[in-house]
C-alpha cells in the first residue's frame, strides 16, 4: 500500500513541477510577441492559450517519464525509450477527450450544439480514462517465492 502512495505522490509532484515550469515559460513566450499593456485583454487571452498548449504537451511528457522511471526501478531494468514514447502518445491521446468538451461543446449554446455532442463527449472521456490507465500504470514483477 505504501508503494502506491509513493507512486501517486510522485505523479502529483511531476505534474505540479511541469505546471510550475509552464507558467513562467508561457509568460515569457507571450512577452516575446507582445509588449504587455496594462489594460489589454489580448495579453491575457494569448497567455491562457499558450499556457493550455504548453500544458497539453509537457504534462503528458513529465508523467510518462515519471511512470517509466518508477517502472524501471521496480522491475530493476534499464530505461526503455520506446515505452516512454508510447506512454507519451497515450497521454496525448487522452487529452483528446479532455479537450473535446471545453473547446468544442461548451462554447456552443444548447440550440446550436449537435445532438451527438454529449454521447461523443462521454465516449471520449471513457477513452481518455483507458488511455491514462495504460499510460500511468506500473507493472511490478511478481516474486516467485
Amino acid at each position: 500500500m505504501l508503494f502506491w502512495i509513493k507512486v501517486a505522490a510522485l505523479y502529483a509532484l511531476a505534474a505540479l513541477a511541469s505546471i510550475a515550469l509552464i507558467v513562467p515559460v508561457s509568460r515569457q513566450s507571450v512577452l516575446v510577441w507582445l509588449h504587455p499593456v496594462d489594460d489589454s485583454p489580448v495579453y491575457g487571452m494569448i497567455w491562457v492559450l499558450l499556457f493550455l498548449a504548453q500544458y497539453a504537451v509537457l504534462v503528458p511528457i513529465s508523467l510518462a517519464i515519471t511512470g517509466e522511471l518508477i517502472e524501471r526501478r521496480t522491475q530493476k531494468r534499464s530505461l526503455s525509450w520506446t515505452r516512454m514514447i508510447a506512454r507519451c502518445g497515450l497521454g496525448w491521446l487522452a487529452l483528446a477527450g479532455l479537450l473535446y468538451w471545453p473547446l468544442y461543446v461548451a462554447g456552443r449554446t444548447a440550440e446550436y450544439r449537435p445532438p451527438y455532442a454529449i454521447p461523443v463527449g462521454m465516449l471520449l472521456f471513457a477513452l481518455s480514462g483507458v488511455c491514462y490507465f495504460y499510460a500511468l500504470r506500473i507493472r511490478r514483477v511478481r516474486s516467485t517465492n
